[in-house]
């Protein structure tokens, strides 16, 4: 039981680190970050219905995604289908995949409606003004806490193996981008964004999010260090 409920505020420490770069890359308060992955999430579940997709992050990928052989995700079937799936989304996050920019999301649009919020101390990032870095991150943390969200919804706590492929696939590359990438993110933010960035959000994620899914990783004998 206390292995099962280590499990689930994994998930929910995870989401909330996304939901703070997703404040630091927009200059945005947390609460309204936090808001906009809500909105963000629901908006891009409609468009995958209307479009026929099965909802959730896995069923996006599986339906347009190609695995690392070639081999078209949605003809693969089982576990392999979920690997495949997870690192498609991992080469994503690196920005060597297609879908980079424009399958996923169609563009940046749904920031669309945050500057109905009234802010202080920071002005919010204006669309224009949004970097492909920075529209992939942004992507990238409203995919991940999409996922975390309908399995927390559904009450299942993913296994070590799960936990571990999903950090080895996912969470480890969007850490990777986020670290390499502080100081090119940061010459667009504000000094207090700049700062809240490379000190808070980057050093937080390492130790409460890449820490945190070590265990998990390590008893199941995948992944490197990161």
């Amino acid at each position: 039981m206390n292995e099962k409920c280590d499990q689930y505020r994994l998930l929910v420490t995870t989401r909330s680190n996304l939901t703070y770069v997703v404040a630091c890359v927009l200059q945005i308060k947390t609460d309204t970050a936090a808001d906009y992955l809500n909105r963000a999430g629901d908006a891009l579940l409609s468009k995958m219905a209307a479009a026929g997709v099965t909802a959730g992050l896995y069923g996006l990928v599986s339906t347009f995604g190609v695995a690392s052989t070639g081999t078209a995700i949605a003809t693969l079937s089982g576990a392999a289908q979920t690997s495949a799936t997870l690192y498609a989304i991992g080469t994503w996050v690196g920005g060597t995949s297609v879908a980079a920019g424009t399958m996923l999301t169609g563009g940046i649009g749904l920031v669309t409606g945050l500057l109905f919020y009234q802010y202080i101390k920071s002005s919010p990032r204006e669309e224009e003004s949004l970097t492909d870095l920075d529209r992939r991150i942004i992507n990238t943390a409203t995919y991940l806490s999409g996922q975390i969200d309908q399995t927390l919804e559904q009450e299942y706590i993913p296994t070590d193996q799960e936990l571990a492929v999903f950090f080895d696939a996912v969470i480890a590359p969007f850490y990777r981008t986020l670290k390499s990438n502080q100081d090119n993110l940061g010459e667009r933010l504000d000094a207090r964004n700049r700062w809240a960035l490379k000190v808070n959000a980057v050093i937080n994620f390492e130790r409460e999010v890449v820490e945190g899914f070590r265990p998990y990783v390590d008893r199941a004998g995948l992944g490197e260090r990161v």
